[in-house]
């Protein structure tokens, strides 16, 4: 249950509206990455997720997400890991697909300050962030995790290709069994690749929601996958093609701005209009959560 205190207050100092996407929080550069009321449908983690707003996630630390991995993988059935910051959760309040594939994901972790900045109007807060550029090189780098092979699905052919070879060399415990760009047609054939190749991890590449969707309506082909996890930008980051903030502007939380300085046309309508929205989104959903049932 959430829980609703009778005052909510929040201070949003000028840093915290504008600081609300995620990958901005303290995090490496490209290059040291690898060093670093709503249910599931996966009744292990069912307890542990909280209901946030209309979304259920998982108010976890590294090492929990770890432990409960771990756990997931053992039973046998497949894990789906998906990240929602600011600017998913709105594209989820629009996109009734994309918000019944996120919940329906066994981990849907915090990636950001916005996400924190609406938990603590429902009156908790998540322990770190847990965003996917950081945790995603880190499952790659967990012995036996990866061990019976990777698939890479997203990006463009050149950038996934030199993904794979960056993992292959930073990572000789996640073998690259297999790896095909985001500009696919035929998805039987993809499916066919992933299936023959053996792999037992998918990483997922292809942009918010496209890759939530391509996971929720695909993974039940994918018998032998135990791990799927969406990546957005990861093997951009991976191989330096999209470089991360210097670590001092991640640190501050500022690495939002540092991508829009890079991407301006792409990035301006997520970061500078998305914020807004998104504050205006869970304020909306938290005055309306207050009102006793049957009022207005």
């Amino acid at each position: 249950m959430i829980s609703r205190p009778g005052k909510v207050s929040l201070m949003l100092t000028f840093r915290h509206v504008l600081n609300l996407n995620g990958t901005c929080m303290t995090g490496s550069p490209s290059k040291s990455l690898f060093e670093a009321n709503i249910i599931s449908d996966s009744t292990y983690v069912r307890s542990m997720k909280e209901a946030y707003y209309n979304l259920s996630m998982n108010r976890l630390n590294t090492s929990e997400f770890f432990d409960q991995l771990r756990a997931e993988m053992a039973t046998g059935g497949q894990v789906v890991v998906n990240f929602v910051n600011a600017h998913c959760f709105n594209i989820a309040q629009v996109d009734m697909e994309y918000r019944k594939a996120l919940n329906s994901s066994t981990f849907v972790l915090n990636d950001g300050v916005g996400i924190q900045i609406g938990a603590s109007l429902l009156g908790f807060r998540f322990q770190e962030n847990m965003n996917g550029t950081d945790l995603i090189p880190k499952i790659l780098s967990t012995p036996k995790l990866c061990e019976k092979g990777v698939y890479l699905l997203g990006a463009k052919p050149e950038v996934v290709a030199k993904a794979s070879r960056e993992i292959q060399a930073r990572c000789p415990q996640a073998p690259v069994v297999g790896y095909s760009d985001g500009y696919f047609k035929d998805t039987d054939e993809i499916l066919k690749k992933i299936n023959d190749s053996g792999a037992q991890v998918l990483i997922v590449a292809m942009g918010v929601p496209m890759q939530e969707l391509w996971v929720e309506n695909n993974r039940h082909a994918l018998p032998g996958v135990r791990l799927i996890v969406s990546g957005g930008a990861i093997f951009d980051f991976l191989t330096g093609t999209v470089a991360r903030a210097p670590v001092w502007i991640q640190k501050a939380g500022f690495e939002w701005l540092f991508r829009l300085a890079q991407e301006p046309r792409r990035l301006f309508r997520r970061y500078a209009v998305g914020n807004v929205v998104f504050l205006f989104k869970v304020l909306k959903l938290r005055i309306k959560m207050s009102r006793p049932i049957g009022d207005g």
